[in-house]
């Protein structure tokens, strides 16, 4: 009998296996900023978009939308050139 509860013990942590290695650990996040390319882009001036808390720049060959949390912060930096650093959140398919 205790052979089978460890055989469904490990069974069971077997199949949820996938659940540990999907965490945001600092092993994780190291690995992705490691294995995709960073976005470095300078002087972007944000285009013309129609939501009030949303500013989207184009580089390239991709769009970036940032999100505030009020109209105010939006004015600080609509039609003004600003450095854009970072990761895609979408990875890469």
């Amino acid at each position: 009998m205790k052979r089978i509860l460890i055989i469904v013990v490990l069974l069971f942590c077997y199949s949820q296996n996938h659940i540990a290695t999907a965490d945001v650990g600092v092993l994780n996040l190291r690995n992705y900023y490691g294995s995709y390319p960073i976005e470095d882009h300078q002087s972007i001036n944000p285009e013309n978009n129609h939501l009030s808390h949303q500013l989207v720049f184009s580089m390239d060959n991709s769009t970036v939308t940032a999100e505030f949390k009020n109209v105010d912060d939006v004015k600080k930096f609509k039609n003004h050139a600003v450095d854009v650093y970072g990761l895609s959140y979408s990875g890469y398919c």
